[in-house]
């Protein structure tokens, strides 16, 4: 075979994969908007399924806490961000997302924290994830819960963990005890000081006779 018809072998033969991935990119797109028709419809389901006020739930619980809601082409984002507080002296994010890869072939369930400043360990990030034709809205929900449930622990580590407590810290007067004042029993002010009480018992006695306890 001459050269001339070798390269052009080459050359058909390169024309007709071109062709093949044409037609296979083509089959692909109308796939892909099947996909994400498929997507919508697992976040129009999901969102309106009684069990997603997860976020709301716990949005009610804590007077510091804001909630927003996103939703895109790519997905859902719902943001609950926690104010700093006496009680909770840091600021915390909390984000659920569900979010899709490229292909629409999968869909994630997110879940990220963010706790500022950072004083303990904590997960940040955490996910799960279905193929768009075959999501489990059950299993999805049961993770959800289990994660809302993870975090709230996580954050009422903030009122016992020293490092975040630190600026509430007082001396029972009484027991000699240094603790979070937030844990207080009780408080009395005595000769314009405000003193700190871990137990009833500790209370009661500095009310019977708080020079024995306070220095002049």
């Amino acid at each position: 075979m001459r050269i001339e018809e070798r390269i052009d072998a080459e050359l058909a033969a390169a024309e007709s994969r071109l062709g093949r991935i044409r037609l296979e990119a083509a089959a692909d797109y109308e796939n892909l908007a099947e996909r994400y028709r498929q997507f919508v419809g697992i976040t129009e389901k999901l969102l309106s399924d009684p069990r997603a006020g997860y976020l709301k739930k716990l949005a009610e619980r804590f007077d510091n806490a804001e909630l927003t809601r996103t939703q895109t082409r790519s997905g859902f984002l719902g943001e609950l961000r926690f104010r700093y507080t006496a009680n909770f002296p840091a600021s915390v994010t909390l984000s659920l997302a569900l979010t899709h890869d490229s292909t629409v072939r999968n869909v994630f369930v997110t879940y990220d924290v963010e706790i500022l400043p950072i004083f303990m360990n904590y997960e940040r990030h955490d996910e799960i994830s279905f193929p768009v034709d075959g999501f489990d809205f059950d299993k999805a929900f049961a993770w959800v819960d289990d994660k809302i449930v993870q975090f709230v622990r996580t954050y009422m580590e903030l009122q016992f963990a020293e490092q975040y407590q630190k600026e509430n810290l007082v001396t029972d007067p009484v027991v000699s005890v240094r603790f979070s004042k937030i844990h207080a029993h009780s408080q009395e002010t005595y000769r314009g000081t405000t003193f700190h009480f871990l137990t009833g018992d500790s209370a009661m006695l500095f009310k019977e006779s708080p020079e024995r306890f306070v220095s002049a």
